[in-house]
């Protein structure tokens, strides 16, 4: 699960997302994420109509510069899931991805679960790409092995299809920091 699978509205039950998801949801500690109090006293400082939603609609949280706008449903923009179907389940959350936020990511504490699974489950954070995360890589950019299965080829090396783009974009980037 990626930072835009934990986004993804499809994956999200009421009252985060109408799309009917149930991977997420019912373990959501919005109190629990670091500057909570900061961006309550905020919203009810500068549009207290709106409080109910900094802890269910990430683009409030995001304007009242809260941390909850990393973990909750973005609904205002166009995620698709990978496999296309509203109401996700677990059963289509790959929980071993380097993407993956632990459950205690954006603690205020460090430790307080923030975000589980809804079946109640603990997420971890992984030290290695999981074979979702492999195969997302390579329908991303082009299948680095040929025909005959050799050694794949880099984008920094000559031969590869995108080496002119990956090196001008190397160029670009070290130039402009």
């Amino acid at each position: 699960m990626s930072r835009a699978m934990i986004q993804d509205p499809n994956f999200w039950a009421s009252p985060y997302s109408p799309r009917g998801g149930t991977a997420f949801g019912t373990y959501f500690d919005c109190p629990a994420v670091v500057g909570y109090a900061e961006a309550l006293a905020r919203i009810r400082a500068e549009d207290p109509q709106n409080e109910q939603f900094l802890c269910t609609h990430a683009s409030v949280a995001a304007h009242f510069q809260f941390a909850a706008s990393q973990l909750l449903p973005d609904l205002n923009t166009q995620l698709k899931s990978s496999w296309g179907v509203v109401g996700q389940s677990e059963a289509y959350v790959d929980f071993e991805s380097i993407m993956m936020y632990g459950s205690e990511a954006f603690a205020a504490d460090g430790q307080r679960p923030t975000l589980r699974a809804n079946s109640g489950d603990f997420t971890t954070r992984e030290p290695d790409p999981s074979y979702g995360d492999v195969v997302a890589i390579e329908a991303l950019y082009e299948n680095p092995f040929d025909a005959n299965h050799q050694v794949p080829t880099l984008h920094n090396a000559p031969q590869s299809y995108w080496y002119v783009k990956f090196t001008d974009q190397f160029h670009k980037s070290k130039c402009s920091g």
